[in-house]
């Protein structure tokens, strides 16, 4: 069993800071938090511990086209099948494609992520790179799949192969947009995930919005509810009806803010989602615009957001926290192993330095922490367990 002292931890979901303690770590989980101090025990030397951080929705195949792309809009950029991300994973080889995602996932780590949700391009083809890049790293990736038949390119036989194939080793379906498939195949994908994760890019670009209530007289929302969709991702344009249906239904949310932002897609309304109780994680989406870092992700969400609105009290800064740690592990369905510091969960967490300039001084620490603190202030990581980063240096370069 290994312990570390003298850490002050913001424990169990809500972040509470409790000063002076001991954590006991053995086989991958916290064994207790207490005050006792025991001998060879690492000094963590007054260090601010929060969970380690759940990366709600990201495009790992896209790390090998960084800032491509940069200055189109969404439907230039990414959008199936002509946006010009899927042009480039059409010409790489896998084995580039391979390297290019374990690069993505190591700098993931070196940012405090333990979990991360991958929506996967490619068909089985795409999983299966991810999966080959995944080995030998202590993260976890939740491979959200998709089909690479679309409407035109394959027979109802077909089509259900392909998606059973790629169930077998994803943990599920993230689909591009609501449209990707026709209305009866999207039904049956969401009926052939069964528990499995079944999500969809909802609500992002003001022109899908649009499309949608012409031509079908329904919100992306409202379709998606009707699917039963596990979680949504971007809602980045909502009206009150859209939040009251999240709300009936109890459907977490993703949101992406700077991806939304440098895209000129808008900005979800945050301080709304909070105060009707609707639970919104926090991903960092395209790796072609946005790094893999939710110390970033926190603090734009966080500032953006009140200036928006011009009201600076609009959100208590806990919850942009919350939304990059338990939150997305909500919407996951892994909150039970990751995303806040319990006894029994994932000894996965980070200890973020307390002589940093970045929390040195400070008056309210979970600010310190949205606003300020980076990377570079992580003086441990743990993963499952295992030392990601150990006085500040990263171990799996």
């Amino acid at each position: 069993m290994k312990s570390y002292k003298n850490a002050n931890v913001f424990y169990g979901k809500n972040l509470e800071l409790v000063k002076g303690k001991t954590i006991l770590v053995d086989q991958g989980r916290i064994q207790g938090i207490t005050d006792e101090q025991f001998e060879n025990s690492i000094d963590l030397h007054g260090d601010y511990v929060i969970p380690a951080f759940v990366n709600a929705h990201c495009h790992l195949g896209d790390t090998g086209a960084k800032e491509l792309g940069v200055g189109l809009t969404l439907e230039e950029a990414v959008v199936y099948p002509n946006g010009l991300k899927h042009k480039y994973l059409a010409q790489i080889t896998s084995e580039e494609l391979t390297e290019a995602v374990r690069d993505g996932l190591k700098e993931m780590l070196k940012n405090g992520i333990i979990l991360a949700a991958d929506y996967r391009e490619g068909g089985l083809a795409g999983i299966q790179a991810v999966r080959q890049a995944q080995k030998g790293l202590p993260i976890h990736v939740m491979e959200l799949g998709r089909p690479a038949l679309t409407n035109a390119d394959s027979t109802e036989k077909e089509f259900e192969k392909e998606i059973r194939s790629i169930l077998e080793v994803s943990d599920g379906f993230g689909m591009g947009q609501i449209y990707a498939v026709s209305k009866e195949r999207m039904k049956k994908i969401r009926s052939l995930c069964g528990d499995k994760i079944f999500s969809i890019h909802i609500a992002e670009g003001r022109i899908d919005c649009e499309k949608s209530k012409r031509e079908y007289n329904q919100s992306e929302v409202e379709r998606a509810a009707e699917l039963e969709t596990d979680f949504m991702v971007h809602l980045t344009h909502t009206d009150d009806h859209d939040k009251e249906l999240l709300v009936k239904k109890k459907i977490p949310i993703v949101c992406c803010p700077r991806t939304n932002l440098i895209l000129g897609d808008g900005f979800p309304e945050l301080d709304a989602f909070t105060r009707l109780g609707i639970t919104w994680g926090l991903g960092s989406d395209n790796m072609m615009f946005t790094s893999p870092d939710l110390f970033r992700e926190m603090d734009t969400a966080s500032r953006v957001i009140r200036g928006l609105g011009e009201k600076p009290d609009c959100m208590d800064f806990r919850e942009c926290l919350k939304a990059a740690t338990w939150s997305g592990a909500k919407s996951l369905k892994r909150d039970s192993e990751f995303g806040s510091i319990e006894e029994g969960k994932s000894a996965s967490f980070l200890a973020i330095h307390s002589g940093s300039w970045n929390v040195k001084h400070s008056h309210n620490v979970i600010s310190s922490i949205v606003h300020r603190v980076g990377p570079e202030d992580i003086d441990y990581f743990l993963a499952d367990g295992t030392e990601v980063i150990r006085k500040g240096e990263f171990l799996f370069e």
